[in-house]
């Protein structure tokens, strides 16, 4: 029995909603469950796909900043645009925070994501 209502199996309409051969609720719960099992795996999918593109963006501003950084440290000094390393060096130090912010984020979902997946294990 599923509670001790006595009419929760016809929604508290004993009336209208009848089942006198209670299969009908054995059907439902097996579409129910697998209707979970479907949206739990789509679920799954588009976390990990989430997750893999936040990685992604993650190593690209990071790759981006190294290159930048080598860039400007194989300048040549004497080079005539010489007085603007200081905007260069400044754009090198906003790629390399947006890479450790785009890091911080991917960690961020990650621990989120985590904590989801845990609530869900200890509930079932």
């Amino acid at each position: 029995m599923l509670s001790e209502h006595p009419y929760l199996y016809c929604e508290n309409d004993p009336v209208n909603r009848v089942d006198p051969s209670g299969r009908k609720w054995e059907v439902i719960k097996f579409a129910g469950g697998r209707i979970v099992v479907i949206v739990s795996l789509v679920t799954a999918v588009v976390t990990i796909i989430k997750l893999w593109e936040l990685y992604t963006i993650s190593k690209i501003y990071a790759e981006c900043a190294r290159q930048m950084r080598k860039m400007l440290e194989e300048w040549d000094p004497q080079h005539p645009e010489r007085v603007r390393y200081n905007e260069l060096e400044k754009l090198v130090k906003e790629a390399e925070q947006d890479a450790t912010r785009a890091t911080g984020n991917f960690a961020a979902e990650v621990a989120k994501e985590l904590y989801k997946l845990f609530r869900i294990i200890k509930q079932g």
